[in-house]
């Protein structure tokens, strides 16, 4: 999805648009694996126009669709840090994030293979994978660390969403050479 468009506007609204198009791709993807874009906009109730801001193509929704199956929600996770400090909080969620990709290697490689060719041949560069890290990073650190100047606020949310997920993973076992478990403690 373009990092822009997100951004502008309605948030919220647009990060709901977004989970109700992953939601009902799933839902199709029980039943029948060969689905389109089209399909999955009346499915969802959105149109066609609108199913193509977030996925241009039907390969990097199915692929974030299979990823995004076991990922718990922005509400569960931010349930689950409330009553610990910042520290403790952003280590739970890059620790979440770096287990998810761990136990889901395969399904992380192959959606990250279709978004880095999709990337590769978009004139807009600027699409986004792992929204969803950022989003609770800022989130806990906005909730947690109401002193921090706006800058620190932006460079250790970014910070966290690059020791998370699947990219750190890479990373370490592709370029490093470590294996899984010298991966998990390295990042832990």
């Amino acid at each position: 999805m373009n990092k822009k468009y997100l951004q502008e506007g309605r948030k919220n609204q647009k990060l709901k648009t977004r989970l109700i198009i992953l939601n009902s791709a799933q839902e199709m993807l029980k039943t029948c694996l060969d689905i389109t874009l089209e399909e999955v906009a009346k499915y969802a109730g959105v149109s066609r126009a609108t199913i193509y801001r977030y996925f241009p193509n039907i390969n990097l929704l199915i692929g974030e669709a299979g990823i995004n199956i076991s990922t718990k929600r922005t509400e569960d996770l931010l349930a689950d840090v409330e009553h610990l400090e910042l520290k403790e909080a952003l280590h739970y969620v890059q620790k979440y994030f770096n287990d998810l990709a761990r136990d889901n290697e395969i399904a992380f490689r192959q959606y990250l293979s279709v978004a880095l060719k999709e990337n590769s041949s978009a004139t807009d560069t600027k699409n986004v994978r792992g929204g969803r890290r950022l989003a609770i990073a800022e989130a806990i650190i906005e909730s947690k660390a109401s002193e921090l100047s706006e800058k620190d606020k932006f460079n250790l949310s970014r910070i966290i969403t690059v020791l998370s997920g699947f990219e750190p993973f890479v990373a370490n076992v592709d370029v490093n050479g470590l294996s899984l478990k010298e991966s998990v403690e390295l990042l832990d």
